[in-house]
């Protein structure tokens, strides 16, 4: 299932289809999407203008769910916990699940795990 606007919206469509390995998903507007391989889609998921998803590490969205326009997933970023010349990268996976609507503009961390509904 998945809805089509525009000819740019269509071919942004079997872009990530052949990346993300699934045809039950839409996407209506842009979609930003880096290391598409560590990005697992449940059934129906739904993305708005503008998402963008940093899958340094996995990135798992579930059944029936929806982000919003300007949705922003990073799996990385910088470890505060060390003085700034010695911090690293880290990274941990975002688990979002069943039936969840992420609304316009939320920013999803590393490690977060947002349960069903």
């Amino acid at each position: 299932m998945y809805r089509l606007e525009g000819l740019k919206t269509r071919a942004q469509y079997w872009y990530w289809r052949m990346f993300l390995k699934s045809t039950d998903f839409s996407v209506n507007g842009r979609l930003v999407i880096r290391h598409p391989q560590r990005v697992h889609l449940g059934k129906r998921v739904g993305f708005n203008e503008g998402v963008y998803l940093n899958a340094r590490d996995h990135i798992y969205i579930g059944d029936n769910t929806i982000l919003s326009a300007f949705v922003r997933i990073n799996t990385g970023g910088l470890d505060l916990r060390y003085p700034v010349a010695e911090r690293r990268h880290r990274s941990a996976p975002v688990r979002i699940g069943n039936n969840c609507w992420i609304a316009t503009g939320v920013i999803i961390n590393p490690g977060v795990t947002i349960g069903d509904d």
